[in-house]
């Protein structure tokens, strides 16, 4: 299936988001960052009940400090 993440589109065989994240390197960095799926912020503790499916949007954005 195909899925776009942060604006790239990919060919994936996971299917769950969780999956997605660890396959992408982002599992060992949870809580630095929050998902998107289709402009819908996903609350951590849903990752791995949440099913991707063809043509969706997920977008991985973390926090940014300075000043």
């Amino acid at each position: 299936m195909k899925i776009c993440l942060n604006g790239e589109w990919l060919q994936v065989s996971v299917l769950r988001l969780d999956e997605l994240l660890q396959q992408q390197g982002f599992a060992a960095a949870a809580g630095n960052f929050v998902v998107a799926v289709d402009q819908r912020l996903i609350h951590q503790g849903q990752y791995h009940e949440l099913a991707l499916v063809d043509g969706m949007q997920v977008d991985i954005l973390g926090a940014m400090t300075g000043g």
